[in-house]
């Protein structure tokens, strides 16, 4: 029989966990640790605190203690695999999955874990069939009709994709990934009226959406708006400066409005953030052509060649 200490802690560890506050809910487990090192439930709790706070690794190794101990929850083996995911291990996660569905056949959770896994290595047939069983048996979980429609548009299956995408914003109006993807969709398809749409509503639910005010910029582009377009390409390398498609995106509006110098050094920092973005060596040799630098411009179109797109330049 547990002490009342022992319970009184672990009514503290889920009040902490519930609450957000995964700081303390880890160290009320690591506590109650110390006093029952085989209370296996602890340990899976304790690593969805670490997995909270990001620390993939440490949240595998509390959950692979959870499994040792107890090695029939389908759920534990789930979570492990997640936090593998995280840390790109994606063929351990994949086998972490796949023993939570031989214990528990019809847990939704692990195959929507699974696809995501499998769409990570670009498997997106056998993503898609995973999505697609996660639907059937949980059917108004809007996240896997969001990734369900990912795998889609990967495949070129447009119009499913945003079939997809269009379920889960029923599902879940306010999922600003969903209207993202959604945007995404209709880009892809040339509708850009609909896609800025789609952007401007993820941007209302997600402001700091970084991609979001990427991809509006760049269907303002589509529409021949670029000095809006330029604003939203700004805005999302403010929110976040790492953004290397932002960049280059910057740069090719840049140099539709004939800023050349501008648009190069945009472009210069997009391939520094991503050295293997064939396109925007592409555009940075665009870029150079009308400033008369015909050496650097050939270098930039090899460079490109290089890496995979293909002419003519």
């Amino acid at each position: 029989m547990r002490s009342s200490s022992v319970d009184d802690l672990y009514r503290q560890g889920t009040a902490a966990h519930n609450a957000g506050n995964y700081t303390q809910a880890a160290a009320i487990w690591q506590h109650l640790l110390q006093i029952d090192p085989n209370f296996a439930n602890v340990h899976s709790q304790l690593g969805v605190a670490l997995a909270r706070q990001g620390q993939y690794e440490a949240a595998a190794a509390a959950f692979r203690e959870a499994i040792r101990l107890d090695p029939d929850f389908a759920h534990t083996h789930t979570n492990l695999g997640v936090a593998l995911i995280k840390q790109g291990q994606y063929e351990v996660a994949k086998a972490a999955f796949r023993e939570a569905l031989r214990l528990a056949p019809d847990f939704a959770p692990a195959h929507d874990s699974l696809g995501a896994a499998l769409a990570r290595q670009g498997q997106y047939e056998a993503a898609e069939a995973a999505f697609r069983e996660a639907i059937r048996l949980a059917p108004d979980f809007a996240r896997t009709h969001t990734s369900l429609g990912a795998v889609l548009a990967e495949q070129g299956q447009y119009e499913a994709a945003e079939a997809a995408y269009r379920e889960a914003i029923r599902l879940d109006p306010n999922f600003a990934l969903a209207h993202y993807n959604l945007g995404n969709a209709m880009l892809s398809q040339s509708q850009y009226e609909a896609a800025g749409a789609a952007y401007r509503q993820a941007i209302c639910l997600d402001p700091n959406l970084a991609v979001a005010h990427d991809n509006l910029g760049a269907t303002l582009t589509g529409q021949g708006e670029y000095e809006a377009a330029e604003a939203a390409h700004r805005e999302a390398i403010r929110l976040n400066p790492n953004l290397a498609v932002a960049y280059s995106n910057l740069g090719v509006v840049l140099g539709q409005q004939g800023q050349y110098e501008a648009a190069e050094a945009a472009l210069r920092e997009a391939i520094r953030l991503d050295p293997n973005d064939a396109i925007a060596h592409y555009n940075l040799g665009l870029s150079l052509r009308p400033q008369g630098r015909d050496a650097e411009v050939e270098a930039a179109f090899e460079e490109a060649r290089r890496l995979g797109l293909e002419g003519p330049f």
